[in-house]
């Protein structure tokens, strides 16, 4: 069958710093991505990329088009690849949102309570859709220039200095839908973070309105049809159509 957007070579051709800290080598990782799961990870990329390019300028589609993405590459690994999930994400529906904050920006992850690393992703945060895009372009970009903030209601955005709400909605549906960290505990932080580092004030309040959305719609429906949670998410987060 055919896939998605095809890939840069260059992608795989390099040892990163993040990569050799987490003990890949382009040869263990080759090695990896030849196994039958890996061969399913790489349609995933393929899949998500085509996803992103596809609905670009409107990062919100973009992002929201992944989880479905995500939840069809849970259900189809292997046992052995199940397994090793399970350790970090006990049900398909978390499998999918820890998998889909990867594609959106693939970022480490603190308990802001404990202030303890949640987990690594492995080799598959290391290729996330903005790692592959700048591959492609051959552009250094940030995740927040790549994705852009196009299609949140400006409510979830606050300020043109606010442009990182794709990482946010990932960061915040893993958090919440897989680390169990309660909404009133990110919307201190955010509070927290205003006081000591000056932070905007209006960014920080859509900050809080965007973690409202994903405890309101994603935590409880974290098991739904993935096709079904987008859509939910979608109608929470969209800018009115004029």
């Amino acid at each position: 069958m055919e896939r998605g957007q095809a890939l840069p070579p260059t992608l795989w051709d390099v040892s990163t710093p993040a990569l050799i800290d987490a003990g890949w080598t382009v040869y263990s990782l080759t090695t990896a991505l030849a196994s039958e799961a890996g061969g399913i990870h790489v349609d995933l990329l393929t899949d998500a990329y085509s996803a992103f390019v596809n609905n670009r300028p409107n990062a919100l589609e973009g992002a929201l088009a992944m989880l479905p993405l995500a939840g069809d590459y849970v259900r189809a690994l292997p046992e052995n690849a199940r397994a090793e999930r399970e350790a970090h994400a006990k049900t398909d529906g978390q499998a999918t949102v820890l998998i889909w904050q990867a594609l959106l920006t693939g970022t480490h992850r603190y308990n802001p309570i404990t202030h303890k690393p949640l987990w690594s992703h492995g080799f598959v945060g290391h290729f996330s859709v903005p790692h592959i895009h700048q591959y492609a372009t051959g552009i250094g970009q940030t995740p927040s220039q790549v994705w852009g903030v196009e299609g949140f209601n400006s409510r979830f955005v606050g300020t043109s200095s606010n442009s990182n709400q794709v990482e946010h909605l990932g960061i915040s549906s893993l958090l919440q839908g897989v680390g169990n960290v309660p909404s009133a505990v990110l919307s201190a932080v955010e509070a927290l973070e205003e006081y000591i580092d000056y932070e905007d004030p209006i960014a920080g309040a859509a900050d809080r309105a965007l973690n409202e959305v994903v405890r309101k719609v994603l935590v409880p429906g974290i098991e739904k049809d993935p096709l079904d949670l987008a859509a939910a998410l979608r109608a929470a987060l969209a800018a009115e159509q004029e």
